[in-house]
């Protein structure tokens, strides 16, 4: 495949300010034309990563559908630079609307990489009580949901399903939960600077 744009490695992207939490590990560590690859603060795993639109948006579903092939071109980009940890799952808390607590507080798209093991993230999934309906291994890009919604994507499997009852942070618990960790979900509280420091030990 072509590529018409350039993935470039330690370089000055931005995504919106708004984004940014002031920490000296906002450091972006690789970018295409539309998007910037940044480290998770509470990173639960090493290799933990979010992938930001630079563009405003607050979830994916308003972004350019033109856009889908640069995203999963850059995502694949990640997914080899963090797999010498682990197979990746992706995901998206989508809020709708500025506050909302699907969005755990940030009002600005992103999707998450994660090093993770698909059993058992998939087994906590099917436990939840929600209803999950297929999709593509994309977030639903330029579909302009209107209310929010949980996606996720692995190799196996990829879902959506609208927040009956929004909840923070809906994924990062149910992985810490089944890291053995399950007080560690609050990004805020437990921001984990180290394995932050090995996920940008990974793209230099």
């Amino acid at each position: 495949m072509t590529v018409a744009f350039a993935i470039q490695e330690k370089n000055s992207a931005q995504a919106p300010q708004r984004f940014f939490s002031g920490s000296p590990m906002d450091i972006p560590l690789a970018e295409s034309d539309n998007f910037v690859v940044v480290p998770s603060l509470g990173s639960i795993v090493p290799g933990w990563v979010l992938i930001v639109p630079k563009c405003d948006a607050l979830n994916f579903s308003e972004i350019d559908p033109n856009l889908e092939a640069e995203l999963l071109t850059l995502t694949e980009y990640v997914r080899e630079k963090i797999n010498v940890i682990g197979e990746t799952i992706t995901f998206e808390h989508g809020a709708t609307s500025q506050g909302s607590i699907t969005g755990c507080g940030v009002d600005q798209a992103h999707i998450h990489i994660v090093p993770f093991l698909h059993a058992p993230f998939h087994q906590a999934i099917e436990r939840a009580d929600m209803k999950w309906t297929p999709t593509s291994a994309a977030p639903p890009i330029g579909e302009n949901l209107r209310s929010d919604y949980y996606w996720f994507a692995t190799p196996q499997a990829a879902a959506i399903a609208h927040a009956s009852k929004p909840e923070s942070q809906w994924f990062r618990k149910r992985i810490a939960a089944i890291s053995g960790q399950p007080d560690m979900w609050d990004y805020r509280k437990h921001p984990c600077w180290s394995n932050i420091e090995m996920t940008i030990e990974l793209f230099r």
